[in-house]
């Protein structure tokens, strides 16, 4: 027997074949639809994906969401469709939730993703898109096939005003709070700051990593940078850490008192991430405070310090 392990986008998948089999028995080909033909402007647009296993053998998938390891592409011809930073194929390290799941031959498994997790919301037009999702396909003593597969979806993206805007929100707002899964992603991909409120209950749950990622969005919103804030300042170093990303992507300035607490804290990895941040500001006038972190008893503390002076060193010439 041999074994073939497939990927689908971010998927793994292990295909059993007998040893005369050939690659092409072994097919995963994906569908995308949108869940309806005409959105609002921000509104999360649903794609309902379907991924068949057109082959004789048992596929199972593992895929992990929601970001697909920037495996999806949709492009326009007409129109530009600007990736989300987290989406970008440059950015290292999507995470997510792995999912595993058994696909007969010839059968399907079907699921929903939202456009605006891994674009901004296309603007009031008429779309469509061609879509490519990467189907690799991994052969014991013959390394990695990759194969694609692609299609087109058409939608049409109209102007809203705020309360139908409101009005979407708070249908998947009463979705979520059900533990309804996929209302909580299509918050979490909403371009507008009328869901900011929103984030607050996601922020205290699991997915407080993904509500930051929202909220970045919003620089210069006082609830937003109130929130990011707040977890900063939280006694947990994971929420700290993710506040601290945001800030660093925003390069806002914290209090001197704020941030000598962080360069102190406890954890090793608050404190790097704090000299992180220091790097992202890019200011000299930071120096004095890294300093005492050079001899940190943590060496993986010690070398971001080090990288951190060399950094803003550059800027004191």
């Amino acid at each position: 027997m041999k074994t073939i392990q497939v990927i689908a986008f971010i998927a793994s998948i292990m295909c059993s074949f007998p040893a005369a089999a050939q690659v092409e028995d072994c097919a995963l080909s994906a569908r995308i639809i949108p869940a309806k033909e005409v959105y609002v402007f921000q509104e999360p647009i649903r794609l309902d994906v379907a991924l068949s296993n057109r082959g004789n053998d048992t596929a199972t998938v593992v895929l992990t969401f929601p970001y697909l390891d920037g495996r999806l592409t949709l492009s326009d011809k007409r129109h530009n469709l600007q990736r989300r930073e987290e989406y970008s194929p440059e950015h290292v390290g999507f995470g997510g939730k792995a999912v595993p799941h058994v696909i007969l031959p010839g059968q399907s498994w079907q699921f929903s993703i939202f456009l605006q997790t891994y674009y901004t919301s296309p603007k009031p037009g008429e779309y469509e898109m061609n879509y490519t999702m990467d189907v690799p396909c991994l052969i014991e003593g013959r390394g990695l096939i990759s194969r694609a597969s692609s299609g087109t979806l058409s939608v049409s993206v109209q102007a809203a005003n705020s309360e139908q805007l409101q009005r979407i929100v708070h249908d998947y707002a009463a979705k979520s709070e059900t533990g309804d899964l996929l209302a909580t992603e299509a918050l979490l991909s909403i371009d507008s700051p009328i869901v900011i409120p929103e984030m607050r209950r996601i922020l205290d749950g699991s997915n407080f990593t993904k509500a930051l990622q929202t909220l970045s969005r919003f620089r210069e919103n006082p609830l937003a940078e109130k929130m990011v804030g707040e977890t900063v300042s939280s006694p947990i170093p994971a929420r700290q850490i993710a506040g601290l990303n945001v800030i660093s992507q925003w390069r806002k300035q914290i209090s001197g008192g704020e941030l000598s607490r962080l360069l102190r804290a406890p954890s090793r990895d608050v404190r790097s991430a704090t000299l992180r941040y220091l790097q992202a500001l890019d200011d000299p006038k930071f120096l004095p405070l890294v300093s005492p972190l050079l001899t940190d008893p943590d060496q993986k503390v010690a070398n971001e310090a080090r990288k951190t002076e060399q950094i803003l060193k550059r800027n004191n010439r």
